[in-house]
């Protein structure tokens, strides 16, 4: 999938989307990225069937589609916007690193976002209560 067919906008647009999870509204991505999807860089997005848009009262709500989440796994391969500057280049070489990481780890994209937004994956406590309670919850009965 060529990613290159973007501009800066709807690239910044569609990554911004996939850190909120995948999913958001106008309002959400404009608070976050300081854009809204919206005119033509919606259409172009929808059309490419990457995201599903539908209105939802006065703003549409947006939704990264699985092409879309490929989209932007590719993108974490991509080159900087020529016009995006040292920022720009920094920023992809750090997605770069992230793609490195997922691979090395085994985790899709998606995987990775959702842990990242819930504050990761930190351990329980006390494992061993934390593997007794998984038992009991799985088991039908002692010694299963």
């Amino acid at each position: 999938m060529e990613n290159t067919t973007f501009g800066t906008r709807e690239r910044a647009l569609l990554l911004g989307l996939m850190t909120l999870g995948g999913t958001a509204s106008n309002p959400e991505l404009r608070a976050h990225v300081g854009d809204a999807l919206d005119g033509e860089p919606r259409r172009r997005v929808n059309k490419s069937g990457l995201v599903m848009s539908e209105k939802l009262g006065r703003s549409y709500h947006h939704t990264l589609t699985e092409d879309g989440w490929a989209w932007c796994v590719t993108e974490l391969e991509g080159s900087a916007p020529e016009r995006g500057g040292s920022l720009g280049r920094t920023l992809y070489g750090v997605l770069r690193v992230i793609k490195g990481y997922l691979d090395a780890s085994d985790l899709s994209l998606a995987e990775f976002v959702v842990k990242a937004r819930e504050g990761g994956a930190a351990a329980p406590a006390d494992l061993t209560k934390a593997i007794r309670d998984a038992y009991w919850h799985l088991a039908r009965e002692p010694q299963d």
